[in-house]
This record gives structure tokens, sequence and C-alpha cells, in this order.
């Protein structure tokens, strides 16, 4: 048993020292390699403020800055002391600890690119993306970045931030943002073996105004980046659709249509196979409240017909205001804008006009009484439909006309 153990001491020795050594060398040296790697990696300057080893093979980081794309608070590399030192990696966990990013896009005519601009005003971390004039505000140029090939089995994001600015809408720009940030991903591999199929679960919540109840955010799914197929769902609940009015300002006065608040949930069921992807989408009015008319001021033409419109999404669902549509992109180059959900509420007018057997032409026939009074219930206009005086005048004619054909600028 003696020489077993002398043998055993003598093997286990050289063992521990190298494995000491290694934290000494890591300490000491390993913060500017990882700098090295990471401004590699994202072709930007990258600093680190504070550094150390942790038992048995761990890392960990605070104060991290990736200019012009994130500030991190803290991250925590199981399994990478030595991962540094290697182009090709795996981590059995990686957490990371409040990174917070902030999205600016303006005016862009070249490529998407990256750049660096001062909004503490809205964070203390100044962090901004700006990107190309498209409602993909996460897209880069192919060779942005340079991501080594690297597995991460076990990846965990807590309280992140990201704060959108969309300058196109105004000289200020519109800014959501979207806090207590919660991602978990499984299998997160970018090397050429094994399994290239990630699970995922993010969530987080967007407070839309101050003492106003947040709207929640759930996407979950999973994805196989290697070979460009992803199957998600996705939810966003009380979406504040007057926040996001610039949006639509040019085809709906909401001051004219009296209406004071509305929010809105949104689903999708996401499908994609070698890059191509359907996502199902679901957008349901859940309440709208109304401005008060004083009795002697007389009601204004646009608060008629959206008592009529309102009303006939009601009679087509149930008493529910809702709008399906499908969506069509890339999985490498998503795109969604509102220019999307316009096309399916001008469908949803033609689907309506078409239920009550209205040609184009019988708009011109039609009296314009019930516009007067307006419709008061989804039973109202299914009544009107039933006898065949779906009576809503020249005031739909035109309502189709100057809705239907007005030009709104490209999201």
């Amino acid at each position: 048993m003696k020489i077993i153990k002398n043998i055993f001491l003598i093997f286990l020795v050289p063992i521990y020292f190298l494995f000491f050594s290694a934290h000494i060398y890591v300490n000491i040296f390993g913060k500017q390699l990882l700098i090295a790697k990471l401004e590699q990696t994202f072709n930007r300057e990258v600093s680190i403020k504070n550094w150390n080893t942790y038992f048995p093979l761990g890392i960990y980081a605070k104060n991290i800055e990736i200019k012009g794309l994130c500030k991190i608070d803290e991250v925590f590399a199981s399994g990478g002391l030595y991962a540094i030192f290697r182009s090709s990696f795996s981590l059995s966990m990686l957490k990371i600890i409040q990174p917070v990013f902030t999205i600016d896009q303006g005016f862009v005519n070249s490529v998407a690119q990256v750049v660096s601009s001062d909004t503490s005003s809205l964070n203390n971390h100044s962090t901004v993306l700006s990107t190309q004039n498209t409602l993909n505000p996460l897209a880069v140029t192919k060779k942005e970045f340079l991501f080594p090939s690297f597995q991460i089995k076990k990846l965990r994001v807590f309280n992140g931030v990201v704060n959108f600015i969309d300058r196109r809408i105004s000289r200020d720009g519109l800014s959501v943002t979207v806090e207590d940030i919660k991602i978990v991903i499984n299998n997160l591999n970018l090397t050429g073996w094994g399994s290239h199929v990630a699970s995922f679960e993010i969530n987080g919540n967007i407070p839309w105004k101050k003492d106003e109840a947040k709207g929640k955010l759930e996407l979950n799914g999973w994805i196989d980046y290697f070979n460009m197929d992803i199957k998600a769902i996705l939810n966003i609940t009380d979406i504040d659709a007057i926040y996001l009015y610039p949006y639509y300002s040019t085809w709906v006065d909401l001051e004219k249509a009296r209406i004071e608040k509305a929010k809105l949930n949104f689903s999708s069921k996401i499908e994609g196979k070698n890059n191509n992807i359907t996502a199902q989408c679901h957008l349901e009015l859940t309440d709208i409240v109304r401005k008060v008319r004083p009795s002697e001021e007389p009601q204004e033409k646009a608060e008629r017909l959206t008592d009529a419109v309102l009303d006939m999404f009601k009679s087509m669902n149930q008493g529910k205001v809702v709008l399906d549509f499908t969506l069509h992109t890339k999985m490498d180059q998503p795109a969604f804008g509102f220019n999307d959900i316009k096309s399916a509420f001008e469908g949803k007018l033609m689907q309506g006009r078409a239920i009550a057997g209205l040609r184009p032409q019988d708009m011109l026939l039609l009296p314009a009484k019930i516009l007067q009074s307006g419709i008061k219930s989804g039973t109202d206009i299914s009544t009107a439909i039933v006898d065949g005086i779906f009576a809503l005048g020249n005031g739909i004619k035109n309502f189709f006309e100057e809705v239907l054909n007005k030009p709104v600028p490209e999201n």
C-alpha cells in the first residue's frame, strides 16, 4: 500500500503543480488574453476591470465593456480556465449578470454598422448599436463578428436590459426598453461536431409608462443555427398601442377617433426550415378606452368610422377585435415591420366588405344614415348584414379610399 501511495503522489504532485501554476498564470496574464480574444471576435475595443479565477476551473470577470456593443456587470465561466488558450473551446456553464444593450436605429443608408453614442439619459450603461433603415435592429454585416468554434452547455443571462431607440420616427426617437431579461439556453454549439439543436427560453418586461402595467415578453423553443432551422413561440402581452402611435400615425388619427388607451396582445408561432421562416401571427385588441365626448359636441367622422370598423371586426370574430396574418422572412436576416400589420388590416377590411356582399361600385349607392348615429354593437352590424342593409355609405367608401390607398413611409 505504501508503494501505491508513493506512486500516486508521484503522479499527483505534478498535476497539482500544473493546476496551481495555471491558476496563477491566468490570474496574471489571463485578462489580456481574454481581451485579445474578445477584440478579435467582436472587432472592437474591450475592457475588463476586475478579473480572477476560482476553483476548480472557473473564471470570474466584472465590469466588462465591449465598446459600441454592450456593458456587463459580471460573468462567471465554468470550465473557462483553459478555454482562453484555445481557438475552439467548450464551457460547461456561462453566467452573465446584468448585461445592457442600447440599440439606436437611425437614418443610415449604408450597410449595417455598430457605433458608440452617449445614451446616459436612458441608462448608466451607454452602449449603442445603430443599424440600417429596417425593423431588424440586431442586423449586422456578416463579417462584423468572427465567432470562434465553441460550445456552451448552459448559458444563463440574468437582469438584462435592452434599450431600443428608433430615430426614424422623430429627431429624439421613440424609445422602448425591455428589462428584467432572463435567458436560458442549453447546448449552444457552434462547433462542427455533436448536436447543434439549442433550446431557449427568454423572458422580459416592457415598462411603457410610469405607474402603468408593464408588458411581458416570452419566447421559447429551439434553434439549429447550423442547419438554419427553428421552431418557437413568441408572446407579448399588454402592449401599449398608444405609446407606439408614431408608427401608425399616418393612417390613424387617435385624437379625432377619441381613443385614449388601447392594449394589445401579440403571439406568433414560428417555424423555419433551411433559412426560410413562416410565422403565424395573431394580434388582438384586449382593451380600449374612448375619451368622453360632451353631449353638445358632434361626433366626428373619424370616431364614427372607428366604431364601424371595430364592430366589423367583432362581427367576424365572435365579439373580439383580432387580426391574423402570416409573415415570411429569412432566419439569417429576420425582418418585421408595421407595413406587415397594415397589409393584414387592409385584407381584413376587404374580407368584411366581401362578407357584407358589397362591391366597390355599391359604395356609391348606399345611404350614409348609419354613420350619422354610429353602429353601437356587433349585433347591430350582424343584423344589418343579414338584412342586406350594411349601410355604411359614402363614409366607408372614403375610408377605404383614404386608408387603403394612402401611402405610408416604409418601415
